[in-house]
């Protein structure tokens, strides 16, 4: 192991580590090629560049053009005043995309040759909110109480591979590290695969090792299995619902809540909350979840039709916020739907998410699993002009798919930097 630093645990902390050696799950490119490309992208532009790279690597270049990767954080509608950091951001897509909205979004990687790319990009974007910083999760340079919201994206379950140690010791140092940098106030955001995802019970080899069942099976026959097979301990611990729950509370946090990102936290088109029956059974009547592993879709078109409610303890991905009180706009007691029912809306009798059309958008559609009441579109007045207040819904085809009828605009109104749309 390289040079290193020592964290909260006392592990040495590897500032040199190789993340490239699990390229091929990623299909990240390697060292040489990404040089290759950032010279590149200092020419033509990123976009250009990036475009010329997509024969070879189609799904290294859908995650990097995809800024509405973290689009999720409009669920907790902060005002756009706010400082928000990306910890573990790779190449900077979801920080470039908090920066549609924050005034401030830092980003912040171990590797110089993301932390510099991630860099270009926003220069060439003319983001000046963005600010990008080489540093690990473990010592984070930044203040305390200083931070509003944290993002995580497929970033804890690597802890184990950053320093030597108990993983679940370094997963809880990292997660004190951030709740250190927030305000009082603040949350943390973390998108992350579940232990128990269906895909991994059909037989779906997991992403970090390229062994099957092992996120599943107890730790000790995983880590056995893991040093035959790799020659290598298992350390790339996931959680189901309730461990990120008690990870979260001994970490510090007095409530969290957890979300399903349907179908993956990498390109997701709905965001319901595990145990809404209603949701999942529109979502799947409607033949709405797209999904990437065939033995899974079967089981859970099997689950939906007996105990729909269910469904979420196979989700494939959480979504999971952590603060002291956590408030979304899933909520019907939050204040946009009291303003909505002010106005004769009806916020239904559940609601979901919906992935926006663009960086800094998302829709809620409110409804009672057969029908939809009402829609309310939330988009980042930075990420481009609003919508003007008699403008038709922009949606996504997936979302107009699931309301399936035209709409008509109720009421409307901007807030911290926020443009909030209801329809009926």
């Amino acid at each position: 192991m390289g040079r290193g630093a020592r964290c909260a645990t006392g592990a040495r902390i590897v500032t040199d580590f190789d993340l490239q050696a699990r390229s091929t799950e990623w299909e990240d490119l390697d060292l040489p090629a990404l040089e290759v490309l950032a010279r590149d992208s200092e020419q033509r532009g990123w976009r250009t560049a990036l475009a010329d790279v997509a024969p070879l690597r189609p799904f290294f270049v859908k995650r990097l053009e995809n800024l509405s990767l973290g689009n999720w954080h409009l669920l907790l509608a902060l005002s756009n005043d706010r400082v928000a950091l990306d910890v573990g951001c790779g190449f900077g897509s979801l920080a470039l995309g908090l920066g549609k909205h924050f005034n401030t979004a830092v980003g912040i990687d171990a590797l110089w040759s993301r932390i510099s790319y991630a860099a270009l990009r926003a220069k060439q974007e003319r983001s000046e909110g963005n600010a990008f910083v080489r540093a690990t999760g473990f010592d984070l340079p930044v203040r305390s109480s200083s931070v509003d919201l944290v993002t995580m994206n497929g970033v804890l379950e690597w802890a184990g591979l950053y320093a030597d140690g108990d993983p679940r010791a370094l997963q809880l140092a990292l997660l004190r590290e951030m709740k250190r940098t927030l305000a009082p106030a603040g949350t943390l955001a973390l998108a992350i695969e579940n232990r128990f995802a269906m895909e991994s019970l059909a037989g779906m080899p997991d992403t970090h090792t390229q062994m099957r069942l092992v996120p599943a099976v107890p730790r000790l026959v995983a880590d056995i299995a893991s040093r035959i097979r790799r020659r290598q301990p298992y350390r790339t611990w996931l959680y189901d619902a309730g461990g990120y729950r008690r990870l979260a509370r001994e970490a510090g946090f007095a409530q969290t809540r957890v979300f399903d990102l349907v179908s993956s936290y990498n390109d997701y088109d709905f965001i319901v909350s595990p145990g809404d029956a209603r949701s999942y059974a529109l979502l799947w009547k409607r033949s709405l979840v797209r999904s990437f592993h065939d033995r899974a879709a079967k089981a859970r078109r099997a689950l939906v039709r007996v105990l729909a409610g269910a469904l979420g303890k196979f989700a494939y991905a959480y979504l999971i916020f952590a603060s002291v009180a956590v408030c979304t706009v899933l909520d019907e007691d939050h204040e946009f739907w009291r303003r909505a029912q002010s106005h004769g809306v009806s916020s239904g009798a559940t609601r979901l998410a919906c992935q926006g059309p663009s960086p800094g958008s998302l829709t809620i559609v409110a409804h009672d699993g057969e029908s939809v009441a009402s829609v309310m579109t939330i988009q980042a007045i930075g990420a481009g002009p609003p919508p003007a207040p008699q403008a038709a819904a922009q949606l996504t085809p997936i979302a107009q798919a699931l309301i399936g009828r035209r709409l008509a605009l109720a009421a409307s109104w901007n807030e911290g930097g926020l443009a909030v749309r209801l329809y009926t």
